[in-house]
């Protein structure tokens, strides 16, 4: 057998996060598989509970998202003030920073670029999940991990 630090978990790839349905994540219905070993899953999170995005656009650069990176994200609804997450308003997939306030929950972008607004959440619009990692690609099959903190690995 193989060491377990070898284990290699699919994830599913589900959205670019801002142009495209959600729904396909309850039909198991993936286009695209992100193979990661196992020892880069978070510990005590399952990998059934996660899910990866690609990156669209450049409102979170200044939080180190750029487009075309691969967000991983745990569905879960246990989020907090600060946290960065994935929304859904409508059928979109957004990244963004939460702000829970006493009358509004707010997305906020991460960016220089002042033409990004803070986006109030509304009844057409829900947590998805708090964003875990990021994951850079540097070229070929070759991948940097970005943790929270800051500190990053190289997968290859």
């Amino acid at each position: 057998f193989p060491p377990a630090e070898s284990a290699t978990v699919l994830l599913p790839v589900i959205a670019s996060a801002g142009c495209d349905a959600l729904n396909v994540f309850a039909n198991q219905n993936f286009d695209e598989h992100l193979a990661v070993q196992a020892s880069y899953i978070p510990q005590g999170k399952n990998p059934e509970s996660l899910a990866v995005f690609k990156a669209s656009g450049d409102s979170m650069e200044a939080a180190g998202i750029s487009s075309g990176d691969y967000v991983l994200a745990e569905r879960t609804e246990n989020v907090s003030d600060g946290d960065r997450v994935v929304a859904v308003i409508g059928d979109m997939a957004v990244i963004k920073r939460l702000r829970m306030g006493v009358n509004a929950t707010l997305l906020e972008p991460e960016s220089s670029n002042p033409q990004y607004r803070k986006i109030v959440m509304r009844d057409n619009s829900s947590i998805f999940g708090r964003v875990l990692e990021v994951i850079k690609v540097v070229h070929d099959d070759v991948y940097t991990l970005t943790f929270p903190d800051g500190s990053s690995k190289i997968l290859n």
